[in-house]
């Protein structure tokens, strides 16, 4: 009888301990699961002038720190509305948001600042499905900043004037070509001594 009443109460507290969780396993709340993704953004430049430009990385990284899957869209967005616009994806609008996709852990954009001085504040966010334990919609971002300060000419700096040369000789044959009488058919041009190489030239019809 005794032993029999050891047997039950042996049971009983296996039976109460599998219910509360014990014994080493897990509870339906694990969140191991859940994604979470790191969001940098990265200027290549932190300073630049008025009515110019410069490109702007987006980086997002895993919970472990490997590379966002290729093709998870990535949106950019620009305030104060006034310091200009930033473009992403080749064929979509430039505005004060913009949107890529990410390749290799990384999205481009393009900032054109406007012919306003100030703080521009840029904002990459990206939105994840969970589909772990605990299922949902996250959002993840990172923001920095890009100072605009004023120009000091108001050349667009894409584009650049290069001379071949900064020293030209007298042209030794202006004011010598002359016109010969020939048919209209018939063009003579006639030059001094120093022209040399060339004393005429007569096309034929």
């Amino acid at each position: 009888m005794k032993a029999f009443c050891k047997t039950f109460v042996l049971l009983l507290a296996t039976i109460g301990l599998a219910s509360c969780g014990g014994g080493g396993g897990q509870g339906s709340n694990s969140a191991t699961n859940v994604v979470s993704q790191v969001v940098t953004v990265i200027p290549q430049a932190t300073s630049i002038s008025t009515n110019s430009f410069t490109s702007i990385l987006v980086t997002v990284k895993q919970q472990d720190g490997s590379p966002a899957p290729d093709g998870q869209g990535v949106t950019l967005s620009l305030s104060p509305q006034n310091m200009g616009t930033v473009s992403g994806a080749a064929g979509t609008p430039s505005g004060q948001t913009a949107v890529n996709s990410i390749a290799g852990g990384q999205a481009t954009f393009l900032f054109n600042s406007s012919n306003a001085a100030g703080t521009a504040h840029f904002v990459a966010s990206v939105t994840v499905i969970s589909q772990g334990d605990i299922k949902g919609t996250f959002t993840f971002s990172g923001s920095n900043n890009i100072t605009v300060n004023p120009a000091v000419n108001t050349q667009d700096p894409r584009l650049t004037l290069t001379a071949t040369t900064r020293v030209l000789p007298v042209n030794p044959f202006i004011g010598l070509a002359q016109s010969c009488p020939s048919p209209p058919q018939r063009l003579c041009l006639r030059f001094s001594s120093r022209a040399r190489s060339l004393s005429s030239l007569s096309p034929t019809s």
